[in-house]
């Protein structure tokens, strides 16, 4: 006879029990659904901060219209890579200059020079929050006068740059008035031989320059040499250089975008500074002229009565002026009345471009406790160099900005100070003054 199974009597205990247990299981389904979320949700809401939230923080605004961290970023960058760049072109000469002690010191001290402008990141990001108010004042003048930059201008920028001419190389036309040089008159002449005159050694000056394009350049292991090269620069050898700035700015986190926008920034300003500035005069009144400087009245007064019986300025200046053109006899060669002013006083220029030629000037007391006699040799009108034409100008604008920056609405907001970069940095090679050679 077979066995009948007996049936399993369930207690109001035991359903009670496992109800329990799957309220518990739920549960811990539940907590642990909920702390995957949680765990999802930091994480997303951090690649959110990253990307989205801190990059779009504003670190500065012009009349309302903000300026963002990735934009300070990416100027930044590019900044700190214009200031790599510059090293390495000092690294470049003293591998091939410094073959002496005096010239490897001079070349170290321009090394260690640059090097702090990239460890002061709070100077670094304070110009570059300064610089991007700057630009958006300039897109804000160049909307009002319908100033553009397109994108073929760009290009072309590229192309000038990398010193690529598809269409051959520009020639360039003189635009400077020629100015005849002036005719001493026997009076003139007498005054300037009777000067004692030391002629300086000059010195050549090596200066490394900054360009707005930034080449990628690797890590130097040894002395560099410049390379020739027959190679005709053809549109496929520009595109890999200009490819291979971008991978380079790619590296430190500046699109393609960006570096585009920063070099639309650049052809905007030159465009805005024209239409704001405009041409200027180039050329200026200038003094040729020579001074003696004392400390004493006393002693100024015994100059006078000396050249008064006759005895030569120059001779007078090598004596008693305490100025460091008296080795020269006092000459100060040609000068404007703005560097006469700033290097010296405002007496001093007004009474030189109103002093009649050859004749010696009365005691000048100044403030600063000087008393100064001087001579005007020659005065008429002479060309401004190049250097100090754009000088000029870019002193006008920078007048220009200052004065938009003081009536619009610009606000600087501490969160730049969060987001200042650290890269690029400075290859690791070595800078004791060593030349490998």
């Amino acid at each position: 006879m077979a066995k009948t199974s007996r049936q399993k009597i369930i207690t109001k205990k035991h359903l009670a029990r496992v109800e329990r247990e799957q309220m518990q299981t739920r549960y811990i389904i539940i907590g642990c659904a909920i702390l995957l979320l949680l765990v999802v949700g930091f994480v997303g809401y951090g690649i959110v901060d990253q990307l989205v939230i801190k990059p779009n923080q504003p670190v500065a605004s012009v009349n309302g219209n903000e300026i963002s961290a990735r934009e300070f970023q990416a100027l930044a960058r590019y900044q700190r890579s214009n200031i790599v760049q510059q090293w390495m072109q000092y690294y470049q000469f003293m591998q091939m200059f410094g073959s002496d002690p005096q010239t490897q010191q001079y070349f170290k001290q321009n090394l260690d020079q640059i090097a702090a402008q990239l460890d002061d990141t709070a100077t670094l990001g304070q110009q570059v929050v300064d610089e991007l108010i700057n630009i958006r004042l300039i897109r804000e003048e160049a909307a009002k006068r319908g100033i553009t930059v397109s994108e073929e201008e760009i290009d072309l920028a590229l192309q000038e740059g990398y010193g690529y001419y598809p269409d051959g190389t520009p020639t360039p036309t003189a635009t400077r008035p020629v100015i005849a040089p002036s005719t001493l008159s026997p009076t003139q002449l007498a005054m300037i031989t009777a000067t004692p005159t030391i002629t300086p050694t000059a010195t050549p000056t090596i200066t490394a320059t900054s360009t707005p394009i930034p080449l990628p350049t690797s890590t130097p292991s040894g002395p560099m040499t410049p390379t020739a090269t027959a190679t005709a620069y053809t549109e496929s050898l520009f595109k890999d250089n200009l490819n291979q700035t971008l991978d380079y700015f790619s590296g430190i986190k500046v699109s393609e975008a960006q570096f585009r926008e920063i070099l639309r920034d650049q052809l905007l300003r030159k465009k805005v500074l024209d239409a704001v500035v405009g041409e200027l005069p180039h050329e200026e009144e200038q003094v040729w002229m020579r001074q003696i400087v004392v400390t004493s009245e006393i002693t100024a007064t015994q100059v006078i009565s000396r050249l008064n019986a006759g005895e030569d300025f120059g001779a007078l200046a090598v004596e008693f002026s305490i100025d460091t053109s008296a080795s020269q006899g006092g000459d100060l060669g040609w000068i404007n009345s703005t560097d006469l002013t700033s290097q010296y006083t405002e007496e001093v220029a007004t009474l030189a471009f109103g002093l009649e030629i050859g004749k010696v000037s009365p005691v000048i007391p100044t403030a600063d406790g000087r008393w100064f006699i001087i001579q005007v040799i020659n005065r008429e009108i002479k060309p401004i160099s190049d250097t100090v034409y754009d000088q000029t100008r870019e002193q006008k604008f920078q007048d220009w900005l200052l004065a938009q920056r003081e009536t619009n609405d610009v606000q600087v907001f501490d969160t730049w100070k969060d987001f200042v970069p650290a890269e690029p940095t400075l290859p690791a090679v070595d800078t004791s003054g060593s030349t490998g050679q």
